[in-house]
């Protein structure tokens, strides 16, 4: 398994939500989430400049996609140190040399896939690990699976508040977007 981009999974989410919806989830405390009246204040240093469309052709299929953006690491680094996001040292971040963000609309799918280098680095990994190696996921999965019967797993209830629901999606979107694919 490879490093994490971030090891705050939610602060993380935070702003990928902010990122997509354009509604500020970073600055908006989760118990008064979703901001849907709250945009991303104008020249907030962790919003996305402007995004440009793509179109892209295979096989005889032309697709657009929608929004995509081309930045240099350092500067989503620095967008996401001013959202109190920060690179996970180990996370090998470093060895980008470009990040590209995309996103799609109610007609178009874009499926990330992690690189192929990444896949076999991950397998080597997890199959050099001695047996009984915990597999690392993030520790917000504790909120959905720490309910036990007579020692057998059940998944657990949802958290009983807006905050603890608005938490646990901020980690569940944090965990996605960037985890094997990053």
């Amino acid at each position: 398994m490879m490093a994490r981009l971030t090891d705050n999974v939610e602060e993380w989410g935070r702003l990928v939500k902010s990122w997509a919806t354009g509604e500020d989830y970073v600055s908006t405390p989760p118990a008064d989430q979703p901001p849907r009246d709250k945009k991303i204040p104008v020249n907030t240093p962790w919003e996305l400049p402007a995004p440009t469309t793509v179109t892209v052709t295979t096989a005889g299929m032309t697709a657009t996609i929608p929004r995509a953006w081309a930045l240099a690491p350092q500067d989503v680094e620095k967008r996401m140190g001013a959202a109190n996001v920060y690179v996970s040292k180990n996370s090998g971040y470093d060895a980008f040399d470009r990040v590209i963000l995309v996103q799609g609309d109610e007609k178009t799918l874009v499926l990330r896939l992690p690189s192929a280098d990444r896949i076999r680095a991950s397998e080597d990994q997890m199959l050099a690990a001695p047996p009984g190696t915990a597999y690392g996921l993030p520790t917000f999965y504790d909120l959905l699976y720490a309910v036990f019967t007579d020692g057998v797993p059940h998944a657990a209830p949802m958290p009983d508040s807006r905050e603890g629901i608005m938490r646990l999606h901020a980690d569940r979107i944090g965990d996605y977007s960037m985890s094997q694919c990053m």
